[in-house]
């Protein structure tokens, strides 16, 4: 406890400090707090790795996919649920929600603020499976964000978005409503594990997207509503089995092993994911990142200047958990030809 209440009260004097008339920290205040923070960070071992290698906010690349399009793998058995009653059922009062901890939805904005920073001009950006939340910076270069989802009320509590679409992509996975080669973006945030017609919304997605550059985004984490996912994504822990290391007695040895093995599920998954998008359409590129940033002083103050409201849910995940340990994160990326 002593070691929990060393650190928020550090996080808490950093984001009561004073900040100018547009809400930006003093530079020399900036400063100061992260090297206060690295220096405590570092004496409770928050931050040892920062001895092994140089801290980065960027995404490390885990798979890079070959770009031949393939036949479709998975059958209908796959792609069934254990609750598949009326998903409008399921999302008709809205639950806004966050389905992820705070150090993931910052992860997640930070890769999507790059990604679209990297574009260079106005994005015209497709919001699949959206919500009351699109994850997205505020200073986004954006020309328009549509969102598609299942609930009105959600969709229209998203500030992000400057129109939005009412659609089930479970019975209609067709984007009828949408031009082809209309937008530079398509993100899908923590939804790609519902989808019970992956096969034609991706090829939707492809016909959606502009030649030459457009970019489709999947991401996600281990956090779903269970009795909604298919079978093809819990199978994928039921598959991949880790062989539990044992000394020379005999003895099991488990350090490392749930790292281990929930990296090797979610290896699968991005193959799932990949499988989907190579099904249809050609491509630049199609890679598979984790986007965690890493629990350095430098994005811990990143978590402090979202705003107190951020800091505390942060803290109280930590204490419901018993951990400082974060969701993980992953995100698919295929560059269109």
């Amino acid at each position: 406890m002593v070691y929990l209440n060393s650190i928020v009260l550090l996080l808490i004097k950093a984001s009561a400090l004073q900040v100018n008339h547009q809400g930006v920290l003093h530079r020399g205040y900036a400063s100061l707090i992260n090297r206060h923070l690295r220096h405590r960070l570092d004496f409770y071992g928050l931050c040892a790795h920062t001895n092994r290698r140089t801290i980065s906010s960027r995404p490390r690349l885990i798979q890079q996919y070959k770009l031949d399009t393939i036949d479709w793998a998975y059958t209908e058995q796959d792609m069934t649920r254990i609750n598949e009653s009326d998903d409008k059922q399921f999302y008709e009062k809205p639950k806004f929600q966050r389905h992820l901890d705070e150090w993931a939805l910052l992860s997640l904005k930070q890769y999507y603020g790059k990604e679209i920073e990297e574009v260079g001009k106005k994005v015209n950006l497709l919001d699949l499976c959206s919500s009351w939340m699109s994850h997205l910076p505020d200073s986004c270069n954006l020309n328009k964000v549509l969102g598609v989802g299942m609930n009105a009320e959600e969709l229209k509590a998203n500030s992000q978005l400057t129109d939005f679409l009412v659609q089930d992509l479970n019975k209609q996975p067709f984007l009828t409503n949408i031009e082809s080669e209309s937008f530079e973006m398509v993100l899908m945030s923590c939804s790609v594990d519902y989808l019970t017609q992956p096969r034609i919304l991706f090829s939707e997605i492809y016909r959606v997207l502009r030649p030459n550059g457009g970019t489709a985004i999947i991401t996600f984490s281990n956090r779903y509503f269970k009795e909604k996912v298919v079978a093809v994504w819990l199978n994928a822990a039921g598959s991949q089995k880790v062989a539990r290391r044992r000394n020379v007695n005999g003895e099991r040895v488990d350090f490392e092993c749930k790292r281990q093995e929930d990296y090797i599920i979610n290896r699968a998954r991005m193959d799932i994911v990949s499988n989907y998008i190579r099904s249809d359409g050609k491509w630049e590129s199609i890679e598979a990142y984790d986007i965690k940033l890493d629990f350095s002083a430098e994005n811990i103050l990143r978590l402090v200047m979202e705003g107190p409201e951020s800091l505390w849910r942060w803290f109280a995940f930590c204490i419901f958990r018993g951990t400082f340990q974060t969701d993980p994160i992953y995100a698919v990326k295929a560059v269109k030809r």
